[in-house]
């Protein structure tokens, strides 16, 4: 008898005497045959096939007890609103099974399926997260077989296969798993039987390639729901590990990369990549900017449901320990993540859920993937807050997941609102949105965030930024502070609004309404608000800036490149605007204050259990002395606070980063368009400048780099305002910006990552801790005393 190591390689052989037929059979045929379209994936398969190309087809689906295969198919259907009687004659139902020879089926009807079909979908599979391979053989592996088999009988035909991601991903530490990576060789390393199944299915596929049967793999994540509709597969792992965090109130504390795709997504990849001239294509469809665990968990509290963070052993100890969970979905699961005994090519107890943690999915690389996607315009939906909160509801519908509590329920979003982006056919920059956006969208109000509209083949477009109700990004930050750190978010309630989010969308429209004399040329330009009803307080109609669509997709400049002196020279056009007119402007837009020493000291405390929380961010991007430095900063606060008090203010963005401007080429030379005004300040100009620098920080520039930068920006100010600037004070002002924002929007960074994925904060944080080196070097470079005021 095989051992089970033996059984997994006997069965990756494919019998010698499956061949294709020299040639294609006589006359083109426009017929395919799909698998599983009873399954959640099948189905939207079926549903694209069906509105998207004009193709017959033959569906092979099974019985059950109190139901036949046609009202099974039909029945599944309904559920996401096809009817097949509005298809006419191109669909026939077929009752077979791929696990059986000749799928079941009578010779003649085999044999007619065979001449006629010319493409195959195959998207049935037992997909189960604890059976061993051997359990999961018959439909995975044999049912490809029989797969294989029927695609080389009477005409040659094209097989597309649903695979999966996890044959990536392994329990031990290996290389890069590119799409053309061979995966059986790592086959004892996979924790999860159904994997295994997967793995050993492609390579009878590879084979078949081989033989000259054109084959596409397609190795999605974890499928999700809907990114349009939000239906929901409701007896999935995904399903089952919301209602248990949220029944239970806890999830575990881990670095799970949480990458979920949309099933129409897939479907859409399945059935509109082309099979190119070559016969073996595999695509990975990894996120590029997956979702983190603590990302989805954080978006629960925000929801309105309370789920506090557990370490891991402690949760799978509670969880599964406990008679509760027994009722629960998970429970079935429980030896995903409990663990079980070794199998066979392991030596120790097995918890799978392990191979998808972080660094092993690091591993996975799908750049070839995302290059042909683009190429053929096929774009995956961001699972945002819109989508994720879209899967919460279809869940609630279908018993899943139980109701919020009436003060945590959507408050409906102003009806003009809703009229006007439905009206005006309406995208949500889901990425650009804006991180308070962002922030108000996860409860009470829907449409926060930006959206564009209007022409979109050439035409003008313009975006309209809907802000947050009052009271949702004071409540919402606290939530989220919570969600890390009990103690942090008890202090946010506290101290009531410590960031000034409050009034975020009314002081950004009052500044667009009155900026500075000499501003509006460096601002975007700001239209009507025709239509908004009583809505319009909160809402701004502005110009569509392209670049700032996918600004976080960009490379953003660098404090080397050539263009870095436009942004400088903008900046100081800006500030300059700002001190002639910076009474005005306090009464006009209300903007965020400058803490005095009193206030700073109050809420030390804050800051202290904020460090706290991004001391272990700052230790793995920046090192042990990131942490070190803040807290050796946070020691001396009372000394340095008073004198940064006294340093010169004038309007400041507050914000001031790649994120939130863009070069126009619109003259002889670039300018800077700024936008994104909802925490304009009054303040040092230092603040704006570190920041800038922080972000855009060339690594290993050098202080003298620094200094030229600083020297340069002093010079630029001092044209513009006709003032004298002492060298000496406006660098040791710098150095204390930069101590400002080491301790309080470095630190806000690692915990907003936590509600949206952050790409540029490993890199923020390196930059800081290295321009703080060089800052204190140059501060005892330059000579001169500093003086308490200089302009």
């Amino acid at each position: 008898m095989l051992s089970s190591l033996e059984q997994i390689h006997a069965d990756a052989v494919l019998d010698a005497d499956i061949y294709p037929p020299p040639d294609i059979a006589s006359g083109p045929s426009n017929t395919a045959l799909i698998t599983g379209a009873t399954g959640f994936l099948g189905r939207y398969v079926l549903a694209r096939l069906l509105q998207h190309t004009d193709q017959d087809l033959i569906l092979l689906a099974r019985s059950k007890a109190d139901q036949t295969a046609q009202d099974r198919v039909k029945s599944i259907l309904a559920e996401i609103d096809i009817d097949l009687g509005d298809y006419g004659d191109r669909v026939q139902i077929l009752e077979g099974d791929v696990g059986q020879d000749d799928f079941g089926l009578d010779p003649v009807t085999y044999q007619a399926c065979a001449n006629a079909v010319a493409a195959i979908y195959h998207c049935s599979a037992a997909v189960d997260w604890v059976r061993d391979y051997g359990r999961l053989r018959r439909v995975n592996v044999e049912g490809v077989r029989h797969m294989i088999r029927f695609a080389c009988t009477a005409r040659r035909k094209r097989i597309v296969f649903s695979s999966s991601i996890a044959v990536c991903m392994f329990n031990t530490p290996h290389g890069e798993m590119s799409e053309y990576t061979p995966v059986l060789p790592h086959i004892a390393d996979m924790p999860l039987g159904y994997a295994r199944s997967k793995a050993v299915a492609e390579s009878l596929l590879h084979q078949c390639a081989d033989r000259g049967v054109p084959v596409t793999v397609v190795r999605p994540p974890l499928i999700s729901g809907h990114s349009i509709s939000g239906h929901s597969n409701p007896s999935d792992i995904f399903a089952a590990l919301l209602e248990a965090s949220i029944v239970t109130g806890q999830g575990p504390d881990t670095d799970w990369i949480f990458d979920i795709t949309p099933v129409d997504y897939v479907a859409q990849v399945l059935t509109d990549v082309p099979q190119g001239r070559q016969t073996w294509q595999v695509l990975n469809l990894k996120q590029g900017n997956a979702h983190s665990w603590e990302n989805l968990l954080t978006w629960i509290n925000l929801h309105g449901y309370r789920v506090r963070r557990v370490a891991t052993d402690a949760w799978i100890q509670s969880l599964f320990g406990d008679a509760v969970a027994r009722g629960l979905m998970l429970y079935s699961q429980r030896q995903y993540f409990a663990g079980r005994p070794p199998r066979a090519g392991e030596s120790a107890w097995v918890r799978p859920f392990e191979a998808y943690l972080a660094d092993s999915y690091a591993t996975v690389d799908g750049d070839q993937t995302v290059g042909l996607l683009a190429g053929l315009g096929i774009e995956a939906p961001d699972i945002n807050i819109d989508v994720l909160y879209g899967y919460f509801r279809d869940l609630r519908r279908a018993g899943v997941l139980p109701e919020r509590g009436p003060a945590h329920r959507d408050a409906a979003d102003a009806l003009e609102v809703k009229a006007f982006l439905a009206t005006n056919n309406a995208r949500r920059i889901g990425k650009q949105s804006g991180i308070m956006n962002q922030l108000a969208a996860t409860q009470k109000q829907q449409s926060a965030g930006v959206w564009v509209f209007g022409n979109t083949s050439g035409g003008a477009r313009q975006v309209v930024k809907v802000a947050a109700q009052p009271g949702v990004l004071r409540d919402q930050s606290a939530v989220l502070a919570s969600t890390v750190s009990p103690k942090l978010g008890e202090l946010f309630r506290r101290f009531g609004d410590p960031f000034e989010l409050e009034q975020c969308g009314l002081r950004e429209r009052a500044f667009y309404e009155n900026p500075p004399v000499g501003l509006r040329k460096f601002l975007p330009q700001v239209g009507a608000t025709d239509g908004l009803g009583a809505l319009e307080q909160s809402c701004l109609v502005m110009e569509y800036l392209p670049a700032a669509d996918c600004n976080e997709n960009r490379s953003w400049i660098r404090s080397t490149d050539p263009e870095f002196t436009d942004v400088i020279e903008g900046m100081a056009s800006v500030h300059a605007a700002g001190f002639a007119q910076k009474d005005t402007l306090e009464k006009q837009i209300k903007p965020v204050t400058t803490p005095n020493a009193q206030r700073m000291l109050q809420m030390l405390p804050l800051w202290e259990e904020l460090a706290k929380v991004a001391a272990p961010t700052f230790a793995r991007f920046g090192g042990t002395e990131a942490g070190v430095l803040n807290q050796s900063i946070l020691g001396s606060l009372a000394d340095w606070w008073l004198q940064y008090e006294l340093l010169p203010r004038t309007l400041i963005h507050n914000d001031f980063n790649p994120r939130n401007f863009v070069l126009r080429h619109t003259g002889n030379s670039p300018r800077l368009c700024l936008y994104d005004w909802e925490i304009a300040a009054i303040g040092p100009p230092q603040r704006d400048l570190a920041e800038l620098l922080c972000f855009t920080w060339s690594t290993g520039a050098g202080v003298d780099h620094l200094q030229d930068t600083l020297e340069k920006s002093r010079h630029l100010l001092r044209t513009e305002t006709g003032h004298c600037i002492s060298r000496g004070n406006w660098c040791h002002g710098f150095r204390m910006a930069l101590q400002y924002f080491f301790i309080s929007r470095l630190p806000l960074y690692t915990l907003i990552k936590n509600l949206t994925p952050l790409p540029f904060l490993p890199r923020l944080i390196a930059n800081s801790e290295e321009i703080f080196a060089l800052a204190q070097v140059l501060d005892g470079r330059i000579s001169g005393v500093v003086q308490k005021n200089y302009l």
